[in-house]
């Protein structure tokens, strides 16, 4: 897809976490490397007081449609038959077994912004029959999908929702976070909805890890300009937590071979390489992104962190 050269909105904003006004460092800057919807180059800084990293400016909420195409590739995991989707799916089944513990066989569970069933239907399969399942977007292509796999459907903004309070035992925001334009809002959000000791469960990028120290400034994958807002480690995302009243339980750390596929295709884009060597780092090669898990698994093992976090919080009650 070529890049489009008509103006293109954006917006300056304030910590979109602790609405600090003074904008800090730039830390990375670059175009839209995977999808080329825009000529425009953007920038993450780090927020002087809390410490975040945040696209600033960033597009306008008008641009949404641009910067995530038609043929963008979490749109199609639900119905994707490559390799790489299949393993995915099996890692999301074991992801789902795993929470069996933690969850109440009564349990009412949002997965919030999931963008298709996939991972509610991992959360069927795994799931006593007791597990009262719901699904929350905004693209009504995605909430008709859900409503045909008879799942609860709820439609909407995540941190627009309203009239959930004190509903939801367990809520999951998968890979959500880092797209949105108010993550404390978010939380809030999820801190309402939940019942008192209730859990949520974010999966979000850390920029504390090797991919992300050795492409720093212009090729993580994890900054997936434009699309990426905001950006989290361990510490910053424990803080946003507490801000809105939610304790850290658990932090772990998962496989993200994708990042560092990306990074790698991002810097030999921008290098001007043969064509041939970039196409070779893709999420859809099962050889480079099984040379990308070797990484991931020696860093886990060496350093006991990956770029792809997960971080468990309870509500107080």
């Amino acid at each position: 897809m070529s890049a489009r050269t008509e103006d293109f909105l954006k917006e300056q904003i304030n910590c979109p976490v602790c609405q600090c006004a003074r904008s800090g460092a730039v830390s990375a800057s670059g175009p839209d490397f995977e999808y080329d919807t825009v000529a425009e180059e953007f920038s993450f800084v780090r927020c002087p007081e809390c410490g975040v990293l945040y696209l600033n400016p960033r597009p306008e909420i008008s641009e949404l449609e641009r910067i995530y195409p038609p043929d963008y590739n979490p749109y199609h995991f639900d119905d994707s038959r490559t390799l790489t989707v299949r393993i995915r799916h099996w890692l999301e089944i074991s992801k789902a077994k795993s929470f069996k513990d933690i969850i109440p066989e009564s349990a009412v569970i949002l997965d919030g912004g999931c963008g298709g069933t996939g991972f509610l239907d991992s959360l069927r399969q795994a799931s006593p029959s007791g597990w009262s399942l719901w699904g929350n977007d905004i693209d009504p292509a995605v909430l008709e999908r859900i409503e045909e796999a008879k799942f609860n459907v709820l439609p909407g903004r995540f941190e627009d929702l309203s009239g959930y309070d004190d509903f939801f035992d367990v809520i999951f925001l998968k890979q959500v976070m880092e797209h949105l334009a108010r993550p404390r809002q978010t939380m809030l959000s999820a801190a309402c909805m939940l019942k008192p000791g209730g859990i949520l469960v974010v999966e979000t990028p850390n920029e504390n890890s090797w991919d992300a120290e050795w492409f720093a400034g212009r090729y993580w994958g994890g900054y997936h300009f434009p699309r990426h807002w905001t950006i989290f480690n361990r510490v910053s995302l424990s803080n946003l937590g507490a801000m809105v009243g939610l304790e850290v339980v658990d932090v772990s750390f998962m496989l993200s071979p994708s990042f560092w596929v990306q990074s790698v295709h991002h810097f030999l884009k921008d290098n001007r390489w043969p064509l041939w060597t970039r196409s070779f780092f893709s999420h859809v090669n099962p050889l480079a992104m099984a040379a990308a898990c070797v990484m991931d698994v020696l860093q886990l093992a060496i350093s006991g962190k990956t770029s792809n976090m997960r971080m468990i919080f309870r509500k107080r009650t």
